[in-house]
């Protein structure tokens, strides 16, 4: 079963069961409101954007390893900092914060775990250190795109 099927497999059962419960609209648009700055704010409690920007700081220090070991030449090092952070790190968020998240962000962020995967795969069986950080700057602008379209709101700031 490919990483691909198993991402889509994943938004579609989270499609179903919102749609079950009469959700589709919440699961697509999120819990969102406008900003002062252009990006969408997405309406979190307080643990909920913590937990949220655990996970971006685990992307960087993914970033900072793999950066440091294809520099140094240690392929099996950036295999394991991007595992670390691939599909495998998905699935422990709260289903009240995914139902809060709109699609767009779900997607880049799925998209990004996967990458993550990805480059591991890759850098693995290749060898290739500049491939590798090729890839993650593939990734950066994933990450770069979110920044840039979403930030996390808690609900006492929200307007």
């Amino acid at each position: 079963m490919g990483l691909g099927y198993k991402i889509s497999l994943g938004l579609n059962l989270l499609a179903l069961a919102a749609l079950a419960a009469g959700g589709w609209l919440f699961l697509v648009q999120g819990n969102v409101t406008a900003s002062s700055d252009e990006r969408t704010g997405v309406v979190v409690t307080a643990p909920e954007r913590d937990l949220v920007l655990s996970d971006m700081r685990a992307f960087l220090v993914a970033v900072q390893a793999i950066v440091a070991a294809a520099g140094a030449g240690d392929i099996p090092a950036v295999t394991t900092a991007a595992r670390s952070v691939g599909m495998a790190a998905t699935g422990q968020e709260p289903v009240a914060l995914m139902g809060k998240l709109p699609l767009g962000l779900k997607t880049l962020g799925f998209a990004t775990h996967a990458a993550f995967d990805t480059l591991a795969q890759n850098a693995e069986a290749s060898g290739d250190r500049a491939a590798a950080l090729v890839e993650l700057g593939d990734v950066l602008a994933m990450c770069t795109a979110c920044h840039a379209s979403y930030k996390f709101v808690p609900e006492a700031s929200a307007p």
